[in-house]
């Protein structure tokens, strides 16, 4: 007896492991946060709002524990901005998560 197996093939997608999930938030020219995008640890990106060219604020974050392991801030922002920004969203600690009052997150980038 024979049997024959027939089945469809779908296609997989593989996403990777990422060791770092980060986020980067945008400021426009009055210091206010306008737009963010997100890598979470499930190498998924997300976004919302605009990402104007000038003052943004980039966080990586361990998988591991969620904690901040780097955090770049251009060397012309304000440390008030900077401090308050941090204090305000606490993104500076744990993350990446959507900045605090953003609108819904979209896929991509």
């Amino acid at each position: 007896m024979a049997v024959a197996a027939v089945g469809a093939l779908l296609p997989i997608r593989a996403e990777a492991v990422v060791q770092y999930g980060s986020s980067t938030y945008y400021f426009d020219a009055s210091n206010h946060v306008v737009g963010q995008s997100i890598l979470y640890c499930d190498n998924k990106p997300y976004h919302w709002g605009i990402s104007p060219q000038g003052n943004s604020i980039s966080i990586r974050y361990s998988c591991d524990t969620t904690t901040a392991v780097s955090l770049a801030f251009p060397p012309n922002m304000d440390p008030v901005v900077r401090n308050a920004f941090c204090a305000e969203s606490g993104a500076c600690e744990v993350g990446p998560y959507p900045y605090p009052g953003s609108p819904p997150l979209e896929r991509g980038y």
